[in-house]
C-alpha cells in the first residue's frame, strides 16, 4: 500500500469510460489514513508529553517549546507532502498537501496542549473540526496529472 492517496484520471466531458478504462482510487477509509501525516502527529504527540511533564504549567518556556515544535513539524509536514505528491503525478497537488496540513494542525489542536497554554482551545471546536477533516478528507480525489 502506497502512502500517499492514489491519483485517478477523470474521465472527459462527453467521452464515455469503459470499466477497462475506468481507474480506481482508494476507498474513503483508505484515503482518510492516507492524508493524515503520522510520522509528524506522533512525533508532535511524544515531543508535547516530554514538554508538559518537563515544564510548569502556564509558564513561558512550556509555550515557546510548545509553539517550536508544533511550528518546526508543521514545516517537516509541508515538506514531506510535497514529495509524497509531486506536482508532474498530481494536478491539483496542493489539496492533498492542504488536507495532509490541516489533518496535522487539527491533531495538534486536539491534543490541547499547545491551543491550551494560548488560551484558544475549545471542546467543541476540536470535535466539529475534526469532522470537518473527515468530510472533506474523504470527498477530495486528487486526480493524475
Amino acid at each position: 500500500m502506497s502512502r500517499a492517496v492514489t491519483p485517478v484520471k477523470k474521465a472527459r466531458k462527453g467521452v464515455a469510460e469503459s470499466h477497462a478504462d475506468r481507474e480506481r482510487g482508494d476507498p474513503p477509509r483508505e484515503q482518510l489514513v492516507k492524508y493524515f501525516p503520522l510520522e509528524t502527529s506522533a512525533t508532535y504527540l511524544a515531543t508535547s508529553a516530554i514538554i508538559v511533564q518537563g515544564t510548569k504549567a502556564d509558564t513561558t518556556p512550556r509555550t515557546i517549546w510548545l509553539l517550536v515544535v508544533f511550528v518546526v513539524l508543521l514545516f517537516v509536514t509541508l515538506v514531506d507532502l510535497l514529495q509524497l505528491y509531486p506536482g508532474n503525478e498530481y494536478r491539483r497537488r496542493w489539496a492533498p498537501v492542504a488536507i495532509g496540513i490541516g489533518a496535522y494542525v487539527i491533531w495538534a489542536y486536539g491534543m490541547v496542549s499547545l491551543a491550551d497554554e494560548l488560551g484558544i482551545f475549545n471542546g467543541v471546536a476540536a470535535a466539529v473540526l475534526a469532522a470537518l477533516y473527515l468530510v472533506v478528507a474523504a470527498r477530495v480525489v486528487p486526480e493524475k496529472a
